[in-house]
């Protein structure tokens, strides 16, 4: 079998994989490079490659410090047999791919029950992540930025439900680094509202800013359904999505 690790563009998940040889699902097939061989038998090296999972998943995917590259350049290494070569390194797309994070909001079963229910109504928190990086907004006591980041999945105030690949953003890391500063000015804190300018707003605004896909509606339906609602609701929404 071929063994790699990258992120499934469909389900927006970063895991490795096994697939027949020269036959990945997402990629068109290039060229064979020997690498030397292994003396280790194959139990020990599906072994080996199962005791990687921890450390090669959704949460340590970056597109350019923890590819498929770099996994492919760490299993040659435990197999002792030669590094992949340089080159495949500038390779690496100029467009990076853009994410949308979605949490069920806090961290009670009644979120988690409710939300796998009903979509549409459900309660949820969402981050986009971009660079190895997932950029949020809430709510602060003052006039600071409301936006900050994170690292991936790494909001641990809500239960994690998914990631949504939004698409690929031609600004390099350094353009959206502008972004985001200039968004920090635009989102302070103090206008935080849970209806209406909440952490889903951001992320919408945020993906715009970047070229891709708009966040689904059904992310942030239960505010707009409740735009106009009581103070009441305003309060529980609030005590979960600071």
């Amino acid at each position: 079998d071929e063994h790699s690790f990258g992120m499934d563009v469909i389900h927006g998940q970063a895991e490795v994989t096994a697939n027949k040889p020269r036959k990945n699902p997402e990629h068109r097939y290039r060229s064979t490079l020997s690498m030397g061989y292994a003396s280790l038998a194959p139990s020990q090296i599906l072994r080996m490659i199962e005791g990687m999972d921890p450390d090669w998943n959704h949460n340590t995917f970056n597109l350019h410090s923890r590819s498929s590259h770099h996994f492919a350049e760490s299993l040659c290494s435990q197999l002792g047999v030669a590094p992949p070569p340089s080159w495949i390194y500038d390779n690496v797309s100029s467009e990076a791919k853009v994410f949308l994070r979605v949490y069920n909001l806090g961290q009670t079963f009644l979120t988690r029950w409710h939300n796998s229910l009903a979509k549409s109504y459900g309660a949820f928190h969402t981050g986009v992540e971009i660079y190895g990086k997932e950029w949020c907004f809430g709510s602060t006591q003052d006039d600071s930025s409301g936006v900050c980041w994170i690292p991936p999945g790494g909001a641990n105030q809500h239960d994690f439900r998914e990631s949504l690949y939004m698409g690929s953003t031609k600004l390099s890391e350094q353009e959206v680094e502008r972004v985001l500063v200039y968004m920090m000015t635009e989102w302070p804190g103090s206008s935080y509202d849970v209806l209406r300018r909440n952490c889903h707003n951001f992320s919408e605004a945020l993906c715009e800013r970047l070229g891709v896909a708009r966040p689904p509606a059904w992310v942030n339906e239960l505010a707009t359904k409740w735009a106009g609602g009581t103070a009441v609701v305003q309060e529980l929404l609030v005590r979960w999505d600071p």
